[in-house]
C-alpha cells in the first residue's frame, strides 16, 4: 500500500457540510491534502506538508450552466476547485495572512441561507418524495397482505420496518439540522 495515499470512509449527511469542511481542514493541517472523493464517502488524501488551509463547500443551483465560469470566479478569489460530489463543489484556500472573512465563500448570511434553501429544495425534498412514493406504499402492501405461514412475509416486513425507521430518522435529522443552520445564520 502506498504510504503517500490515505483512504478514509466518512459519512456526512446533507446538513453536515460544515462538519465535513472542518474534517477536511483538520486533515490538511495534519499533513493529508484531499485528492478526491469516491462514491460520496471514500476520501482519498495524499501526503503533504501541513499547511494552514480552509476547505469550503458550495451548493450552487446554476453552476452547471457554465461550470468553467463558476470555477474561474472562485479561482480569482484564491479558491482551488477540487471536485463536485452530490451537488456540492469542494474548494480549498491557503489562509496564511487572511482574515476570517477572507476564508469564507459566502459574503453574507443571506447567501448562506439561500444555499441552505437550495439544498432543501434540490436534495431533501426529492428524498421525501421518493420516500413517500415508494417506501410507504410498499410498506403498507407488505403489512396488509396475509401470507400466513410464509417466512418471506416476515423477512419483508422486518426489512420494510427497518427501512421505514431508518429513512424517517435520516429525513427528520436532516430537516432538524437545516433548521438549526437556518436559525444560526438568521441571527448573524
Amino acid at each position: 500500500m502506498n504510504k503517500e495515499i490515505k483512504k478514509e470512509i466518512k459519512f456526512f449527511l446533507l446538513p453536515d457540510y460544515e462538519k465535513e469542511e472542518k474534517y477536511l481542514t483538520d486533515m490538511h493541517k495534519s499533513g493529508w491534502k484531499l485528492k478526491n472523493i469516491q462514491w460520496g464517502s471514500v476520501y482519498i488524501f495524499e501526503k503533504c506538508q501541513p499547511e494552514n488551509v480552509v476547505y469550503r463547500l458550495d451548493f450552487a443551483e446554476d453552476k452547471d450552466k457554465d461550470m468553467q465560469y463558476y470555477i474561474t470566479m472562485f479561482d480569482e478569489y484564491g479558491w482551488k476547485y477540487i471536485q463536485d460530489v452530490n451537488g456540492y463543489s469542494y474548494f480549498r484556500k491557503k489562509t496564511d495572512g487572511l482574515t476570517e472573512e477572507d476564508t469564507e465563500i459566502f459574503s453574507d448570511s443571506e447567501s448562506r441561507l439561500a444555499m441552505i434553501k437550495s439544498i432543501i429544495n434540490k436534495k431533501l425534498m426529492p428524498i421525501w418524495i421518493i420516500f413517500l412514493g415508494i417506501l410507504i406504499p410498499n410498506f403498507v402492501k407488505v403489512i396488509t397482505h396475509s401470507f400466513d405461514d410464509i417466512p418471506l412475509h416476515t423477512v419483508l416486513t422486518v426489512i420494510y420496518i427497518f427501512l421505514f425507521v431508518w429513512y424517517s430518522y435520516i429525513l427528520i435529522h436532516c430537516r432538524m439540522e437545516f433548521l438549526k443552520l437556518k436559525k444560526k445564520y438568521t441571527k448573524k
